[in-house]
């Protein structure tokens, strides 16, 4: 009579569920990141390779495997906070806010599809992506009345809820898109906190760009909600490899940075215009990572300085969180 070696069939069994470990490991191992890499200019440097980057996972080398420029087209959802907070000054700040978003309508480039969302304690109006930007312009314009043009309940703010909410608004994500987010960073309304947020934000590989208004008071000092607004969204950018740009006003000068004077404009239209740079901009790098995601990470990506001193003071945008296999949030 046949006996079953019971020891041989567990030692196959290790074998198979090894291998199907392995494999499975070895395909979460190999990603494809965007960047964005400016010079000391703020210019696209576009003609990079494998060598010029270097990175770190979990204390060990991430294997670069090469780059390729990113030609797909551009999604750029404008998140406009039309909270108390932003239209307490309508003279001064809300008419700030309304330059900044209407700048990007007129000088995105054409072939980047626009859409712009309002929100306060929750997304109070959407123009999607099949809008023109005639229309978009004329909304934003409509808001120039401030209180009049919004009609809000209690005029709190519900930032990450709304951020978290926004991306439904692209329906399936595609490898260019980015969220504007043009507020002071306050938040007194959520159910969710930032960490949920960004998580949502790397899932569909959506990349968050911010303009901060910031009003100090005469010490100085930030409104509390702000001021952790502002650190956390500091950290929401870069882990989805995105960036952000304040402008703050007030302190010991007592003096408004949002009266729209020539020096003025001029300073926002270039911060605007790097912002721009920076959304438009992108490569994707492959890596093979040393060991799985087992949880969300942050990870290292440097540009190879010891290649000697040409990437002095360059920029390198990059998702800084990684995320476990299960839900890949890149795809070119």
């Amino acid at each position: 009579m046949y006996r079953l070696n019971l020891s041989l069939v567990f030692l196959i069994y290790a074998m198979f569920v090894g291998r199907s470990d392995f494999a499975q490991g070895d395909a979460c191992l190999h990603r494809t990141i965007p960047v964005t890499v400016l010079d000391s200019a703020g210019r696209p440097v576009q003609t990079l390779a494998a060598g010029d980057f270097q990175g770190k996972f979990r204390g060990k080398p991430v294997e670069i495997l090469g780059v390729t420029r990113d030609i797909h087209p551009r999604r750029i959802l404008i998140l406009l906070d039309v909270s108390g907070s932003m239209l307490e000054n309508e003279d001064e700040k809300w008419r700030m806010v309304l330059e900044i978003a209407g700048d990007a309508v007129a000088n995105l480039p054409a072939n980047v599809q626009i859409a712009l969302s309002i929100f306060d304690e929750k997304i109070e109006d959407t123009l999607g992506f099949s809008t023109g930007r005639r229309d978009i312009a004329e909304k934003i314009i409509a808001l120039k009345s401030g209180t009049k043009a919004v009609r809000s309940k209690n005029r709190t703010t519900a930032l990450w809820d709304s951020l978290s909410n926004a991306i439904s608004i692209f329906g399936p994500s595609g490898s260019g898109d980015s969220v504007y987010l043009i507020s002071d960073g306050g938040d007194n309304r959520s159910k969710i906190g930032p960490r949920q947020a960004q998580e949502a934000f790397l899932h569909m590989g959506i990349r968050l760009f911010s303009f901060l208004l910031i009003s100090r008071s005469y010490l100085g000092y930030l409104m509390p909600d702000e001021q952790e607004g502002l650190k956390a969204l500091k950290e929401f950018t870069a882990a989805t490899g995105g960036a952000y740009t304040v402008l703050a006003t007030g302190g010991k000068t007592g003096r408004s940075v949002f009266v729209l004077g020539k020096d003025v404009k001029e300073a926002v239209a270039r911060q605007a215009l790097h912002i721009y740079v920076q959304m438009l901009e992108r490569s994707w790098v492959e890596i093979n990572l040393p060991v799985s995601v087992d949880k969300p990470r942050e990870w290292t990506l440097e540009l190879n300085r010891s290649k000697g001193a040409g990437f002095k003071d360059f920029e390198l945008l990059y998702p800084h969180d990684l995320l476990p296999c299960s839900a890949p949030p890149y795809a070119n």
